[in-house]
């Protein structure tokens, strides 16, 4: 993908805001391959300002509890990947999306980020010191443990907001009743 100055980006928002082209004519019209590039310029524009047409440095770091808080939202929730990046400041819906799909595959360890190179050398066997390892049979019952407490936390999260929106509806009935 071709990197654009934030000169560039911001003259293309400009035009589409003034009604001077679509997506598709100024993508035409500045040799962009794809309208969706200019899509996404406007999108960011309109939610972020100047800032969401500037080019990141560096990635932002996000931490374990906010993937799993991001991923609990979506899925207890109605709300779009977009509506979820928009709520919380992040400028690529699709990083969520990654993550729910890390997430489905992989569970928990699907989000966490292994730093550094992998080590070439092989782990020694420890099978003299069977208390101190966890066998692999424990470790996959754990693992499966917290994928079940997590998706328990989900549902009751779902049942709350759903509580909570039926409370709702059944008082805006008992006000118009009135």
């Amino acid at each position: 993908m071709a990197k654009y100055s934030f000169e560039f980006k911001l003259k293309v928002v400009e035009e589409y805001l003034d009604g001077l082209g679509g997506y598709r004519y100024l993508a035409k019209k500045y040799n962009i391959p794809s309208f969706t590039t200019v899509c996404t310029w406007i999108q960011a524009y309109k939610e972020f300002g100047e800032t969401g047409l500037l080019r990141k440095r560096q990635n932002d770091k996000y931490t374990l509890d906010f993937k799993l808080n991001m991923i609990e939202s979506y899925l207890t929730t109605e709300t779009s990947y977009h509506e979820l990046a928009t709520n919380f400041g992040i400028n690529n819906p699709s990083l969520i999306a990654g993550w729910v799909s890390k997430f489905r595959k992989l569970g928990k360890e699907g989000l966490v980020k292994q730093q550094g190179r992998p080590s070439k050398m092989k782990a020694k066997d420890n099978k003299n010191n069977k208390n101190s390892q966890i066998s692999k049979n424990d470790a996959d019952r754990i693992k499966e443990l917290e994928q079940q407490v997590l998706a328990l936390k989900i549902e009751n999260e779902y049942l709350k907001e759903l509580r909570r929106l039926r409370l709702k509806e059944s008082q805006k009935k008992n006000k118009s009743q009135e």
